[in-house]
């Protein structure tokens, strides 16, 4: 079982109280990255985010469809399934090789079409650090195992 787990489920269910607290109007960029930066507890990088920064360790990247976390009107800032998986690869490959290594995605609409198309720089990227996929739905989440 994955070290991250626990951290994902926790990230999974604030995302949801926070989208159910909202009432269908969804989540501010902001509002993502408080809730994964208070989930994890240790310096990370964050997208959807705030541009620029010093590499961590560890970082996670959002991707949300749902009306209930983004809105009736995608929110300015949130990651689309296809911007997740590149921002993973930009900053694996580009901005932070050897310096991040621990890369987890999570999403609540996977895409096994669009995830083809990076598999191989995921690949290249697992042979200096983990890359971890989950699906969240309800506030609960499942990891992908790829």
């Amino acid at each position: 079982m994955s070290e991250f787990i626990e951290r994902v489920s926790t990230i999974a269910s604030g995302i949801d109280e926070a989208a159910t607290a909202k009432k269908g109007k969804g989540l501010k960029v902001s509002e993502l990255v408080d809730i994964v930066g208070n989930s994890t507890r240790v310096p990370i990088n964050c997208y959807p985010g705030i541009e620029g920064g010093t590499c961590h360790k560890e970082a996670y990247f959002i991707s949300l469809h749902d009306k209930q976390y983004v809105g009736a009107r995608r929110k300015k800032g949130h990651l689309t399934f296809t911007g997740a998986l590149r921002e993973v690869v930009r900053h694996m490959q580009g901005l932070c090789p050897n310096k991040t290594y621990h890369a987890i995605l999570i999403t609540d609409r996977w895409d096994s079409e669009l995830f083809r198309y990076w598999k191989a720089n995921f690949e290249e990227i697992k042979l200096n650090a983990t890359i971890e996929f989950y699906l969240i739905e309800s506030g609960k989440c499942t990891q992908i195992k790829v």
